[in-house]
């Protein structure tokens, strides 16, 4: 794919975007990222002597841990969720005018001490319909309640089965997932990392590493040569400078939203009242 990277001469000079993987042997786990430093920051040698970069990893293992996480704790904050707890309260708050509402962790604590939904309602008295059960086992499987060390994907899966969510409705949720452009997202989608197998792989913009200069080499030649660590990084690849730039646009987009603090907030906002009236000759200067 000739629009995604660009020709890297073995002994050019370190760029944001270039690709990086760790010198390992088969036993350790493969690890991939992008460099973050800016490009006159390591030209003129001004990034301490530290690179940054932010993690890549294959796009299945994104869906099957991050974003699989993410729906999940997004069915505890669903409509049919809430209304299930709501019922709960006001069933047992008949029964005992002192009892204080549960919310979604108390409930799920709760939870924890039986095996199933069935067990749950007989010991709170409550004949409970097909519809309640299933609610209160979206809870569970979304909560990780005695889930037996269950992945998060395979949760997932049987959520989507408890809700008859149909092949065609999943799939386009996970292409939706992947390509995504709206908002802010955290992470960045590639097509393929140059050299290596995989369908696709997801760059996590909020994973952000660090490695020391000396532990990071120009090739992987370079690095079985001269690195004096079992354990070590070597670039194998650059991006493009349209992704490469694309990609940093999305970080700068993303963190941009980090808000001050109020104290900060307000001090400025009484700042910009008085600039105000100094301009319009509201107030002396």
């Amino acid at each position: 794919m000739k629009s995604l990277f660009q020709e890297l001469p073995d002994n050019s000079e370190f760029m944001q975007g270039d690709l990086i993987t760790n010198y390992a042997d088969s036993s350790e786990e493969k690890k991939f990222g992008m460099i973050l430093n800016a490009d006159c920051d390591i030209a003129q040698r001004k990034f301490g002597n530290n690179f940054s970069w932010i993690e890549i990893i294959p796009a299945i293992d994104y869906l099957n841990s991050i974003w699989s996480e993410e729906q999940c704790n997004s069915v505890l904050e669903s409509k049919r969720v809430v209304q299930a707890i709501s019922a709960i309260n006001q069933y047992l708050q008949k029964k005992d005018k002192n009892f204080l509402p549960l919310t979604v962790m108390g409930l799920c604590e709760w939870l924890g001490e039986y095996q199933d939904s069935s067990e749950f309602f007989t010991a709170i008295g409550k004949t409970a319909s097909g519809e309640e059960k299933i609610s209160l086992e979206l809870i569970r499987l979304a909560s990780n309640t005695n889930c037996n060390e269950m992945t998060s994907s395979d949760r997932l899966r049987k959520i989507w089965k408890l809700l008859d969510k149909k092949p065609t409705e999943i799939n386009e949720s996970l292409k939706k997932a992947l390509t995504k452009n709206d908002g802010f997202p955290d992470f960045f989608l590639l097509p393929e990392l140059k050299n290596y197998e995989g369908k696709g792989f997801v760059a996590l913009l909020r994973v952000i590493n660090s490695t020391p200069k000396s532990n990071l080499f120009k090739s992987s030649v370079e690095a079985r040569i001269n690195s004096s660590e079992s354990y070590c990084f070597y670039r194998f690849s650059r991006l493009s400078d349209g992704i490469r730039f694309h990609i940093v646009q999305k970080m700068a987009f993303l963190f941009s939203r980090i808000g001050a603090h109020p104290h900060f907030e307000d001090k400025c906002t009484i700042s910009a009242e008085l600039v105000s009236k100094i301009y319009v000759g509201g107030v002396e200067k």
